[in-house]
């Protein structure tokens, strides 16, 4: 999809630190680690004004449901300040696979 067809081409990419109360990263679940699932993709926020996550969009799956359902999920528990983020906010992310072993 080219930048002019993309409704979301002007929106803030990554929204600074100063702008966040909260940022978990995502749980990647036990089987994508099992798997050393890897992808990268791009998620996009609409932001409440009093600054929670009212829904997460993919917007370029990572090409694994099962990682594009861990970060909507982690996402959706975002926060920024009130009235700071813009009401949407695009986020991309890459899971590299290399995923640390479980401590025994």
């Amino acid at each position: 999809m080219s930048a002019l067809a993309d409704p979301t081409a002007d929106l803030p990419l990554r929204p600074r630190k100063d702008m966040m109360i909260s940022a978990p990263v995502p749980h990647v679940p036990a089987e994508a680690k099992a798997r050393h699932l890897a992808g990268s993709g791009l998620f996009l926020f609409h932001v409440r004004p009093d600054g929670s996550v009212s829904s997460v969009e993919v917007i370029q799956s990572t090409g694994h449901k099962i990682l594009d359902d861990a970060t909507v999920e982690g996402f959706s528990r975002w926060r920024f300040k009130p009235g700071v983020a813009a009401p949407k906010v695009k986020i991309p992310v890459t899971y590299t696979g290399n995923y640390p072993e479980h401590a025994k």
